[in-house]
């Protein structure tokens, strides 16, 4: 096994300080015969900022800025929210910001944190501490192969999961 000890493993990660990549996201609902997918553009910025264009089927953006998260659709429409108002989003935007940002502190407050694997192929599994977002939320994955966040899995407590596939990391 890798060593994940001492947050040394998070050091590792490519999307440490910065970087973009490509994404293919797949959400399955336990109602619909088929599941959505989606593909777009992933970016980070190191410390806090996280940007995610999805370009199909439809446009749609959510950046995540500092305590803010701002979205917009491709009809014009656009909202904006104070993440400090919202402790279950908060925590889900820390589980982004700090698996990319290799902040293994930020995300022991929010979560409790698993890993396992070895380095060509670990796994960190992210269990909500807040009472709100666990109603919702039973756990995230994230996979990955050396320093790189290959897949961001979100498991719903309804049997509902999100799959976003990293790919072409620049």
């Amino acid at each position: 096994f890798f060593d994940f000890s001492g947050g040394y493993f998070f050091h590792k990660i490519r999307f440490l300080y910065g970087c973009t990549a490509n994404f293919k996201e797949i959400k399955t609902i336990e109602f619909l015969k088929k599941p959505l997918t989606s593909e777009g553009r992933l970016s980070y910025v190191a410390p806090d900022h996280i940007l995610k264009e999805t370009l199909k089927p439809h446009y749609e953006k959510f950046e995540i800025k500092g305590d803010f998260l701002h979205v917009s659709k491709e009809n014009g429409e656009s909202h904006e929210i104070n993440l400090q108002n919202y402790p279950a989003i908060k925590a889900f935007a820390e589980a982004y910001r700090g698996v990319l940002g290799g902040n293994l502190k930020r995300l022991e407050q929010f979560y409790e944190v698993s890993f396992s694997g070895e380095i060509r192929h670990w796994i960190i599994v992210l269990a909500p501490k807040d009472d709100e977002m666990s109603e919702y939320i039973e756990k995230l994955v994230v996979e990955g192969n050396a320093g790189t966040v290959t897949k961001m899995i979100t498991v719903e407590t309804g049997g509902d999961n999100t799959e976003m596939n990293i790919i072409q990391v620049r």
